[in-house]
Protein backbone atom coordinates (compact mmCIF):
# COMPACT_ATOMS: atom_id res chain seq x y z
CA UNK A 1 0.00 0.00 0.00
CA UNK A 2 1.45 3.34 -1.04
CA UNK A 3 1.46 5.70 1.39
CA UNK A 4 -0.44 8.92 1.29
CA UNK A 5 0.47 12.62 1.74
CA UNK A 6 -1.97 14.28 2.67
CA UNK A 7 -3.73 14.67 6.05
CA UNK A 8 -7.18 13.57 4.36
CA UNK A 9 -9.06 10.21 3.51
CA UNK A 10 -12.04 9.21 1.31
CA UNK A 11 -15.56 7.78 2.46
CA UNK A 12 -18.68 6.96 0.47
CA UNK A 13 -21.21 9.44 0.13
CA UNK A 14 -23.72 8.06 2.33
CA UNK A 15 -20.85 7.21 5.24
CA UNK A 16 -20.49 11.09 5.18
CA UNK A 17 -24.06 11.75 5.16
CA UNK A 18 -24.91 9.78 8.02
CA UNK A 19 -21.33 11.18 10.10
CA UNK A 20 -22.62 14.60 9.51
CA UNK A 21 -25.81 14.15 10.79
CA UNK A 22 -25.03 12.03 14.05
CA UNK A 23 -22.30 14.83 14.59
CA UNK A 24 -25.08 17.39 14.45
CA UNK A 25 -27.01 15.50 16.72
CA UNK A 26 -23.73 15.62 19.00
CA UNK A 27 -22.46 18.69 18.57
CA UNK A 28 -18.61 17.67 17.83
CA UNK A 29 -16.79 18.40 14.92
CA UNK A 30 -16.58 15.85 12.28
CA UNK A 31 -12.65 15.49 13.10
CA UNK A 32 -13.20 15.32 16.56
CA UNK A 33 -15.62 12.10 15.56
CA UNK A 34 -13.00 10.72 13.73
CA UNK A 35 -10.88 11.00 16.62
CA UNK A 36 -12.82 9.35 19.18
CA UNK A 37 -13.45 6.47 15.82
CA UNK A 38 -9.84 5.97 15.09
CA UNK A 39 -8.44 6.07 19.32
CA UNK A 40 -11.34 3.58 19.97
CA UNK A 41 -10.25 1.15 17.07
CA UNK A 42 -6.73 1.62 17.84
CA UNK A 43 -6.80 0.92 21.24
CA UNK A 44 -6.15 4.76 22.96
CA UNK A 45 -7.34 7.38 24.84
CA UNK A 46 -9.11 9.67 22.46
CA UNK A 47 -7.97 13.57 22.57
CA UNK A 48 -10.05 15.78 24.44
CA UNK A 49 -12.88 17.45 22.64
CA UNK A 50 -11.60 20.94 21.17
CA UNK A 51 -13.14 24.20 22.85
CA UNK A 52 -15.81 25.88 20.59
CA UNK A 53 -15.24 29.52 20.14
CA UNK A 54 -18.79 30.87 20.38
CA UNK A 55 -20.46 31.96 16.64
CA UNK A 56 -19.00 35.15 15.22
CA UNK A 57 -22.41 37.46 15.54
CA UNK A 58 -24.33 37.54 12.41
CA UNK A 59 -24.81 40.37 10.34
CA UNK A 60 -27.82 41.98 9.70
CA UNK A 61 -28.59 42.34 5.92
CA UNK A 62 -28.77 46.27 5.42
CA UNK A 63 -24.70 46.34 7.13
CA UNK A 64 -23.53 43.50 4.06
CA UNK A 65 -23.63 45.93 0.84
CA UNK A 66 -24.82 44.82 -2.38
CA UNK A 67 -22.17 43.33 -4.60
CA UNK A 68 -24.20 43.85 -7.92
CA UNK A 69 -23.67 47.38 -9.19
CA UNK A 70 -26.91 49.75 -9.62
CA UNK A 71 -27.61 49.14 -13.07
CA UNK A 72 -27.16 52.36 -15.19
CA UNK A 73 -28.77 53.69 -18.29
CA UNK A 74 -27.15 55.87 -20.85
CA UNK A 75 -29.31 57.67 -23.26
CA UNK A 76 -27.60 57.61 -26.95
CA UNK A 77 -26.07 61.05 -28.48
CA UNK A 78 -29.21 63.11 -29.66
CA UNK A 79 -28.99 63.69 -33.11
CA UNK A 80 -27.46 67.41 -33.39
CA UNK A 81 -27.21 68.17 -36.74
CA UNK A 82 -28.89 70.74 -38.71
CA UNK A 83 -28.08 70.11 -41.35
CA UNK A 84 -27.35 67.05 -44.23
CA UNK A 85 -29.70 64.04 -44.97
CA UNK A 86 -31.41 61.88 -42.04
CA UNK A 87 -28.86 59.95 -40.16
CA UNK A 88 -28.34 56.20 -41.51
CA UNK A 89 -29.49 54.16 -38.46
CA UNK A 90 -27.76 51.32 -40.00
CA UNK A 91 -24.20 52.30 -39.77
CA UNK A 92 -24.37 54.18 -36.15
CA UNK A 93 -26.03 57.47 -37.25
CA UNK A 94 -23.92 58.38 -39.47
CA UNK A 95 -24.12 58.51 -43.64
CA UNK A 96 -21.33 57.16 -45.60
CA UNK A 97 -20.17 58.68 -48.58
Amino acid sequence: MRAQPRKSFSVRGTTYDRVVVHCAAEGISLSHFCELVIAEKLGYDPPPAPKRSPPSPKRSPSAVPDPTPAPTTVDPPADTRTEGPPADTRTGGYNEF
